[in-house]
């Protein structure tokens, strides 16, 4: 397991995606199974050989919330979570706004894609209700 900047702790990742162009990593990550998972970004360098461990004492975006699943919009440099609120997120880059833009009919969102340049955000929702892939 990797560890972070929280007390040498152990470190979960939920997901993962990035924004190749400006070399960021953003992640759902989780401290340890008793605290709230934590959304990360970091500078890649390119270098595929990068200590993991660089990345993962990178700056904490949002914290306190249960991080399900993230995608990146390189587009327009935004982050789209689902979490255990039962709503679709979104956030900038640096996790200054916070908003929920989808949470009318979802029960448990959880993977979520997106597709700037079409302007598609696709996600599953896993609740018992009514199990569904949404665009």
């Amino acid at each position: 397991a990797m560890t972070g900047d929280y007390e040498a702790e152990t470190l979960y990742m939920s997901d993962i995606d990035f924004d190749i162009r400006r070399r960021k990593i953003f992640w759902c990550a989780k401290v340890d199974t008793s605290k709230p998972q934590s959304y990360r970004k970091s500078m890649w360098s390119g270098d595929l050989s990068e200590d993991l461990t660089t990345i993962a004492n990178s700056s904490v975006i949002l914290s306190n919330i249960n991080c399900e699943s993230i995608a990146v919009d390189w587009v327009n440099q935004l982050l789209y979570i689902t979490s255990d609120t039962g709503s679709i997120e979104v956030t900038d880059y640096n996790g200054d706004i916070l908003r929920a833009i989808i949470w009318s009919g979802l029960n448990r969102p959880r993977a979520i894609e997106v597709d700037p340049e079409y302007g598609y955000l696709f996600y599953t929702d896993w609740g018992i209700y009514r199990p569904h892939l949404g665009r």
